[in-house]
């Protein structure tokens, strides 16, 4: 599996005919619900498999109380499927209870807030193949909780440090560092020195 890149298209989410089948015959969440908590980054990303466009997003069902992942095609934004977590790992790979925990924080929240920033990190691994990874999603406390927030909060910056040698992630194996609102917005790059104490 591959996770997010700033190279993928941002699309507001549509269910394919497959989809709205499989949400109605596998969950109670009505699907305009789903496709909001896709659109404004409510669910976890789970990544995809190399070369298909087709990213794995684990969403939680409040009237199931169960959590599921949803296709959803990076280049068209289209849901394709949505699966209960057995077919999932069966077809592709297991979810953490880490991971279903998230979500179902994600799904508790009220879709009017404003969408968390996420702060990824675009780097080299061992092989020398480029990876992205999110390293930190939330809302700084200063500056009304902007991406200016962001170069101000020296607990945050050390706690990225700290999530990157967790990670096994050096500083110098990092190219370079991206934010962007919640699931759809748009990538900005911002100056490694946010890393820096």
């Amino acid at each position: 599996m591959t996770a997010s890149t700033s190279a993928n298209l941002q699309r507001f989410t549509h269910a394919s005919h497959h989809a709205r089948k499989r949400i109605a015959q596998r969950c109670k969440l009505d699907e305009r619900r789903l496709i909001k908590m896709l659109d404004q980054g409510l669910c976890v990303d789970l990544g995809r498999k190399p070369g298909c466009d087709r990213r794995h997003w684990l969403f939680f069902s409040i009237p199931d109380q169960h959590a599921f992942v949803a296709l959803r095609d990076d280049t068209t934004g289209t849901m394709v499927t949505v699966l209960p977590l057995d077919y999932h790992e069966t077809l592709a790979w297991q979810v953490t209870a880490t991971q279903i925990e998230q979500a179902r924080l994600l799904a508790a929240r009220r879709t009017s807030v404003l969408p968390d920033l996420r702060l990824n990190v675009h780097y080299v691994d061992s092989q020398g193949a480029l990876k992205t990874t999110k390293i930190w999603m939330g809302r700084p406390s200063g500056h009304g909780g902007s991406i200016e927030g962001l170069f101000h909060d020296r607990v945050l910056r050390k706690a990225w440090r700290e999530t990157l040698v967790v990670l096994g992630i050096a500083l110098t194996q990092i190219v370079r560092l991206t934010v962007r609102e919640g699931g759809s917005g748009e990538p900005q790059e911002v100056p490694m020195s946010l890393l820096n104490a």
